[in-house]
């Protein structure tokens, strides 16, 4: 049929395997979450999804931040049922309480793109 001009990575497997860290290998379950480190908070646009800047978020990760990205109620892609009077200030004011909370960051970034900056 033609396929010939699919380039090889279209073709290679991008499945995950577990990770092995200290000789213990992880699949992602019941990880502890990382503290006192720097957080981004990387915001999708109207109608994105929290996947949206997904690779911003690997290289900004690689160099040691924390980064979350909630999904916003607007999202095409929203893993919820939308809320009466839910909306993006609600979220975020939502998401800094666990943060700081949970991780306890020593700073803060924000990445936006369109609605999101």
């Amino acid at each position: 049929a033609g396929w010939e001009f699919i380039p090889e990575f279209a073709s290679r497997s991008f499945d995950f395997s577990p990770l092995s860290l200290n000789g213990s290998f992880l699949d992602g379950n019941n990880l502890p979450f990382p503290s006192d480190s720097n957080v981004i908070i990387l915001s999708h646009g109207f109608l994105g999804s929290r996947f949206d800047l997904s690779h911003i978020a690997e290289e900004l990760a690689s160099k040691g931040f924390i980064c979350v990205s909630p999904e916003y109620p607007e999202s095409l892609a929203a893993s919820y049922n939308r809320a009466p009077g839910l909306d993006r200030t609600i979220v975020n004011n939502e998401l800094l309480k666990f943060v700081d909370s949970a991780i306890r960051p020593t700073g803060y970034g924000v990445v936006g793109h369109s609605l999101g900056c």
